[in-house]
C-alpha cells in the first residue's frame, strides 16, 4: 500500500487556508515592508514552509524585490531553492524549482538580478 497517499506534502497542513493567509499576512506586514503583497502568493506555492523564504529576506530586505517584472516571485525564493530544496544550479532554480522559464526568464535575468547580491548566494 502507498504510504504517501493521505500524507500532505511539506508546507500543506493548513486547515483553513485563508485565514491562515490573513494571520501570516498580518504577522509578516508589521516585521517585513512589503510583504503583504507576496504573503498569499507564497503560502498558495509553499504553504507552511513560506515562512522560511520571508524569514531569509527579513535577514536582506533586498531579498523582498521582484526576481522579474510581471510574476510575483521574489529574490529571496533563489536562495531559499538553493539552500532548502537542493538547487544545485540558477538553471534548476529556473527550470524546476521557480517554473519562470515558462515566462520566458532567462538564467540570465536571473543572475544580473544577484549580481549586486552575490554575498547572499550559497557557493
Amino acid at each position: 500500500p502507498c504510504r504517501t497517499a493521505d500524507r500532505p506534502l511539506p508546507g500543506a497542513d493548513i486547515d483553513d487556508l485563508k485565514s491562515y493567509q490573513a494571520d501570516r499576512a498580518a504577522f509578516w506586514r508589521e516585521r517585513l515592508p512589503g510583504a503583504k503583497e507576496c504573503v498569499a502568493f507564497l503560502i498558495g506555492r509553499y504553504g507552511t514552509e513560506a515562512e522560511k523564504i520571508l524569514e531569509i529576506a527579513e535577514q536582506d530586505k533586498r531579498l523582498m524585490d521582484p526576481i522579474t517584472e510581471g510574476a510575483p516571485n521574489i529574490l529571496a525564493e533563489v536562495v531559499h531553492a538553493r539552500e532548502c530544496e537542493m538547487a544545485t544550479n540558477m538553471e534548476d532554480v529556473l527550470h524546476r524549482r521557480l517554473s519562470l522559464s515558462l515566462l520566458g526568464v532567462t538564467v540570465e535575468t536571473i543572475e544580473r538580478r544577484f549580481n549586486a547580491l552575490a554575498d547572499l548566494l550559497p557557493t
